[in-house]
């Protein structure tokens, strides 16, 4: 059986691909033929992706009906070989790729299995503004269809999963599937000593995340004003695409008067990004909700520490006082303690640290591929 793995990629869409891409690597794996597709809705160049083929048909605004016509023909081509199709939906409503992959699996009568990887997170005014109108409505009659032909449907998390039940109950009687994300072992390796630069002569604490008012990047920079108080080495680095956001959270840290400890460094390789999580002492992710939290699981990887809020997925993750430090969202003095805590006790965060990197070991790629795969009771 030979599996397609597709998923909408959005303009800052470095967590689909790394989805896309391991999961395929993980069926694969396991034996089942597997290729990865991502579908582009904007009118821009794009870097070169870790996976094939990519569906860029280019935006979807005024040339809607040409956009959709092409993707249908684009996926026939695609699909006409598979056995069934994953897909990863990262909206809470219907979207033309979401329709168009639909659409084939109905006219080649193949399987059509769901995973919703967000729900209501806060997304890119454009990408929002590119949907149709009548896609944006939550009791659709074509999404409602779509989900309920679903040969399954899935999430990350207990929490994302009982966010979509409780929002559309009528749609979802039966039970939502929860299973969890991964990362690649072989990213989060350690470099070798020769290519390693070591620990900084500043202590670093790394942030993960996209630059949108859901992470809670503004908490953390509160947060992290009365660390400095009481700090006066350490730097908070923020790695994350967000341009539309970087001002304000810029001119936020100004006003407190930590820009000189803060580094808004923006999206970066992903090679690097692993570098710079072996450097630092610990992680920290704000989020005021988040559906499951990829970072959370690359930092203790890396075999760091995490400070994270009881925001949903992280605290799926990490157990208080094991394998990382909990607190609740939108909390700058709670946050700024646990973030304290670690920075003054080295003991205390590599004993974090080691036991989060071997409760790191379950969210292998393809462990979770071979979950799926018994959810979509294919053999392997």
């Amino acid at each position: 059986m030979r599996l397609a793995v597709i998923s909408e990629l959005p303009c800052e869409g470095m967590v689909p691909r790394v989805i896309l891409g391991g999961l395929k690597s993980g069926y694969e794996k396991h034996g089942v033929p597997a290729i990865a597709a991502g579908i582009h809705c904007y009118k821009r160049s794009h870097p070169p992706d870790a996976f094939s083929p990519l569906l860029c048909v280019g935006g979807y605004g005024a040339d809607r009906g040409p956009y959709y016509d092409d993707l249908k023909k684009r996926l026939f081509n695609l699909l006409r070989h598979s056995q069934g199709v994953h897909y990863h939906h990262f909206q809470d409503c219907m979207t033309l790729p979401m329709a168009a992959v639909w659409y084939t699996c109905r006219q080649l009568r193949i399987p059509f299995f769901v995973t919703f990887q967000e729900y209501d997170n806060p997304h890119d005014p454009k990408a929002i503004e590119a949907i149709p109108k009548k896609f944006r409505v939550e009791n659709n009659g074509w999404f409602q269809r779509c989900l309920m032909e679903a040969r399954g449907v899935s999430a990350p998390s207990r929490y994302l999963a009982k966010q979509i039940a409780a929002r559309m109950p009528a749609k979802f009687g039966r039970n939502i599937q929860v299973i969890p994300n991964g990362h690649d072992p072989n990213e989060s390796a350690r470099p070798p000593i020769q290519d390693f630069s070591g620990d900084p002569q500043d202590p670093i604490v790394v942030c993960v995340g996209r630059l949108w008012l859901y992470k809670g990047i503004d908490v953390l920079v509160e947060a992290w004003k009365n660390v400095c108080r009481a700090d006066k080495t350490a730097r908070l680095v923020v790695y994350g695409a967000g341009v539309c956001n970087k001002k304000r959270f810029q001119a936020l840290a100004r006003q407190c008067g930590v820009s000189r400890r803060i580094d808004f460094a923006g999206q970066i390789p992903r090679t690097l990004l692993f570098r710079r999580l072996h450097e630092c002492l610990f992680s920290v992710l704000p989020s005021r909700h988040e559906a499951f939290g990829m970072a959370v699981v690359e930092a203790m990887a890396c075999g760091k520490a995490v400070v994270a809020t009881r925001s949903g997925g992280p605290q799926e993750i990490i157990r208080d006082g094991i394998t990382g430090l909990l607190v609740p969202p939108g909390d700058p003095q709670a946050l700024a303690s646990a973030m304290l805590k670690l920075l003054k006790n080295r003991r205390l965060r590599e004993d974090l640290g080691s036991r989060a990197r071997t409760a790191s070991v379950r969210y292998h790629w393809p462990s979770v591929a071979r979950s799926y795969l018994r959810w979509m009771e294919i053999s392997c």
